[in-house]
């Protein structure tokens, strides 16, 4: 590893799995509607919908943007550019309930869905790129960290997870 290294937070822009929520909204809506309240989905649909709109400008030093592979694919390869590990803390990870709602109904991981609109980055500064995504009306979260390593770790509470090479 590189002996000048400098450790970077990773901060993400958006929410996971908003776009993998929207498509399973469409798809299955008369059997969602026979399960959740026909408000709750109503007022779901337009969060997520607000979730893929607007764009996402900011001075950060790496970005990559979240694909059809979702956030931890994205992960992967910030991490492949950069050239280090990382810690990320998956409770950090933006993620809104009814996403969580309708990857679980699906049976699909809500951090492995498609999340058109979210994005992860590395900055040296990550004060100043977070102040700057806000004051632009974007949500933005510290969800982790790079390391001099090789590992690109997932924690959520006890539990360690590696990530894996993206698939997409």
């Amino acid at each position: 590893m590189n002996q000048e290294y400098n450790e970077m937070a990773i901060i993400m822009t958006g929410y996971a799995a908003s776009e993998a929520a929207l498509e399973i909204m469409e798809r299955q809506w008369e059997t969602l509607i026979g399960r959740y309240p026909a408000n709750y989905l109503n007022r779901g649909k337009a969060q997520l919908e607000g979730d893929l709109a607007g764009e996402q400008i900011c001075s950060a030093d790496y970005l990559e943007w979240s694909l059809g592979d979702g956030v931890f694919g994205s992960l992967w390869r910030l991490g492949e550019q950069l050239g280090c590990g990382m810690t990320i803390e998956l409770s950090a990870i933006p993620i809104r309930q009814i996403a969580i709602e309708m990857c679980d109904f699906a049976d699909i991981s809500p951090y492995e869905a498609k999340s058109a609109g979210a994005a992860v980055l590395a900055a040296a500064n990550a004060g100043e790129t977070i102040e700057e995504l806000k004051n632009a009306g974007v949500n933005a979260a510290i969800i982790g960290y790079t390391n001099n390593s090789n590992d690109r770790v997932v924690v959520n509470g006890e539990i360690r997870r590696f990530l894996n090479k993206s698939k997409g």
